[in-house]
């Protein structure tokens, strides 16, 4: 592995970390002002936001979003994620977490939880693991290689460890789209899909 792969392997690293870090913060000062009417799922929303908002503008500036191809997509490949989606979402989330008994139901809806996991997520998560960390790692390397390492670093950014297995194998799908078209909406929308069709099949206990 060569020198230059390295430092793009440490940069998105640390990027990550920025990312984290700063939602972190945010949310603890939230939590910190708030403290007499918590609201853990307006924090988790309006922290990630600014989060990722804040650190991109401050770290970054435009520069990671100006190479990024938002359309550059068919029609065929739009109807390919809507296929993608719905027998990633029976693989994942039915059969994988059948073995390792978890689930993925959602305790408590309301209009936070709905925004945070359709509209947030996948918008942000995307452009920033997609559009970002992997498009860093596939310019010096195996497109293989960067999917990977972008997905250790998508699973790990979630809370939930006993999901740990399905945030890995989403984001494998999800960078595999990515690369094989590089358009970002590809991702973008088959990860709200896919949330889409967890937050149905849980809302309706499906």
């Amino acid at each position: 592995m060569t020198s230059f792969i390295k430092s793009k392997i440490v940069k998105s690293i640390i990027n990550f970390i920025g990312v984290v870090f700063s939602i972190a913060i945010i949310q603890f000062v939230l939590i910190l002002v708030f403290k007499s009417n918590t609201d853990l799922d307006a924090f988790n929303l309006f922290s990630k936001l600014l989060g990722f908002i804040l650190f991109i503008t401050f770290f970054f500036g435009l520069q990671p979003f100006r190479k990024i191809n938002i359309i550059g997509f068919s029609s065929t490949w739009v109807i390919l994620v809507l296929c993608t989606s719905l027998v990633s979402y029976l693989v994942i989330e039915i059969v994988v977490m059948h073995f390792i008994h978890s689930s993925t139901t959602l305790r408590e809806i309301n209009v936070f939880k709905i925004l945070s996991i359709l509209i947030i997520s996948p918008l942000f998560e995307e452009l920033f693991f997609r559009g970002i960390i992997q498009k860093m790692l596939q310019e010096k390397q195996k497109w293989y290689v960067a999917v990977v390492i972008t997905s250790i670093l998508f699973m790990l950014f979630h809370t939930q460890t006993t999901l740990y297995v399905s945030y890995f194998l989403f984001s494998v799908v999800a960078g595999y789209l990515y690369h094989k078209h590089r358009s970002v909406f590809l991702s973008i929308l088959f990860h709200f899909l896919y949330n889409l069709l967890i937050f149905t099949f849980s809302f309706f206990k499906l």
